[in-house]
């Protein structure tokens, strides 16, 4: 889970949002949005919803596969 936490983050970086919250209230100007933003993108993504389990729970039961196709529907 830590090394997956470790990929969103810079996922965050690379598209110009704060990988934790502290960078993102301390210049809240200078980021898209922050680590919990692209967090509810994948939510909703996957579930249509933007309460869900633990996100990387939910994307290990639903397997690869599942993830994969509901995040092309999406980009589709």
């Amino acid at each position: 889970k830590e090394e997956w936490i470790e990929k969103i983050k810079h996922l965050c970086v690379d598209l110009g949002y704060a990988a934790d919250m502290k960078l993102y209230k301390a210049s809240p100007d200078s980021y898209r949005g922050n680590l919990a933003d692209v967090a509810m993108v994948f939510r909703l993504a996957l579930s249509g919803k933007t309460t869900t389990p633990d996100l990387y729970e939910m994307m290990k039961v639903m397997g690869s596969e599942r993830v994969k196709s509901r995040f092309r529907a999406v980009i589709s």
